[in-house]
């Protein structure tokens, strides 16, 4: 079709047209493939009476999911009437059988399509999906009640077989955040989701919903109970520290990682937000505190995490310095100076001191991305457009050799 398309543009319709009939005749996805040839057809022909002879076709060799919903396109360019296109939406819920998901998707589509009684039609696939005891996303949901195609009593009652048939706490929050403040099921899959939460970052996702449903006090409770959880590693490709600890007279080992770190310090963002700053304080003092904290790969977006908390919510600009230089001291790579010079500017905005990592990164820099980094950071921080112009013409001389990115 991008062949026939181009001999189009070019006054060619003839030969436009004979590449459209082979492509005819190689439609292998029945439906689906019709469907989408009546759209090239219609674009580069204008020929309405092969359209309507490909949705027949189309029609007659429906069998799967993806035709419908491309043949469809058939009733966006008007290419069948109000009736036929009415009767054939309604074959649709008579003769197809296929899962909830397909049937929202359908009614949505609907909502967009310049037809009578589209509203009503959609209403009608929104009820087939959930026939016959189906399950839908809570997407749909969502939608179904935004669009008006589901009432809020039955809405709840989908909801509540979603809570009781995932074990997904995106979907579990997902059924929170459509509840109603003073609806039961919000608070059930808020219970369900702090169930199933087994690392930080579950608790982190949850919070804004327990405040909603639980309360600031068990919200509180349930943030620290993500904050002291012990974690192991998900995988061996980050860098983790190891420590044990003793309970009920047993040795325990356990990892924490800079990921699982920066969760933690999520959660002392909410602990903040809820009203507990002399807690959050003292705990990230603490995290600041250990001396492995701030070392190893992946420890740039800890960093900087923290020394955003110090001077966002405690004012505390020396604390974030401190932090800050942990981690230079420890760093030599071009990209990582760039990144730590990046993060410097923009918590502390301390010139003087980036400024001379900006001079370290300049020494480090050997290839195109490392002098396009450092001529962003003097354009944008020091408006130093002098030595930019300079580097400038260094890239200029590096671009013709391929860029070398960091792997």
């Amino acid at each position: 079709d991008d062949i026939a398309t181009k001999l189009a543009k070019e006054g060619n319709l003839a030969l436009a047209k004979k590449i459209l009939l082979m492509f005819e005749k190689r439609c292998k996805i029945g439906g689906a493939d019709y469907a989408y040839l009546a759209q090239r057809v219609y674009k580069i022909t204008n020929d309405i009476r092969w359209c309507k002879r490909l949705f027949l076709k189309a029609k007659m060799h429906a069998e799967y999911e993806i035709c419908y919903i491309n043949m469809l396109n058939f009733i966006k360019l008007k290419i069948i009437s109000q009736n036929m296109a009415t009767r054939f939406l309604n074959e649709i819920l008579a003769t197809t059988n296929f899962d909830g998901y397909f049937y929202c998707h359908i009614a949505l589509k609907i909502l967009r399509l310049p037809i009578e009684d589209a509203n009503i039609l959609a209403q009608s696939f929104y009820y087939k999906a959930i026939k016959d005891g189906k399950s839908i996303y809570e997407k749909h949901i969502s939608s179904g009640l935004k669009h008006n195609l589901l009432d809020r009593s039955l809405a709840c009652v989908l909801l509540d077989q979603n809570i009781e048939e995932s074990d997904s706490i995106s979907t579990l929050v997902n059924v929170a955040k459509i509840a109603q403040k003073s609806e039961k099921i919000g608070k059930k899959a808020v219970k369900k989701a702090i169930g199933l939460a087994k690392n930080t970052d579950d608790f982190v996702e949850i919070a804004p919903m327990a405040k909603k449903f639980l309360g600031k006090k068990e919200t509180i409770k349930v943030l620290k109970q993500g904050y002291f959880l012990d974690e192991t590693p998900l995988n061996d490709n980050v860098n983790y520290s190891c420590e044990s600890v003793i309970k009920k007279g047993k040795a325990t080992v356990y990892y924490k990682a800079p990921h699982i770190n920066t969760e933690k310090v999520n959660i002392l963002e909410w602990m903040i937000k809820l009203g507990k700053r002399s807690w959050a304080k003292r705990r990230l003092d603490e995290m600041a505190a250990k001396k492995d904290v701030l070392k190893g790969a992946n420890i740039y977006p800890l960093a900087g995490a923290m020394a955003k908390v110090y001077v966002r919510y405690f004012n505390d600009t020396k604390s974030a310095e401190d932090i800050f230089k942990k981690v230079a001291q420890n760093i030599h790579e071009p990209a990582e100076i760039a990144y730590v010079a990046t993060e410097i500017a923009r918590t502390i905005g301390m010139k003087t001191w980036f400024r001379i990592h900006c001079d370290r990164l300049q020494k480090a820099a050997k290839t195109a991305y490392d002098f396009s980094n450092l001529a962003e950071c003097l354009a944008e921080y020091f408006l130093d457009f002098k030595v930019t112009k300079t580097i400038s013409l260094i890239l200029l001389i590096l671009i013709t050799i391929p860029l070398s990115y960091p792997r």
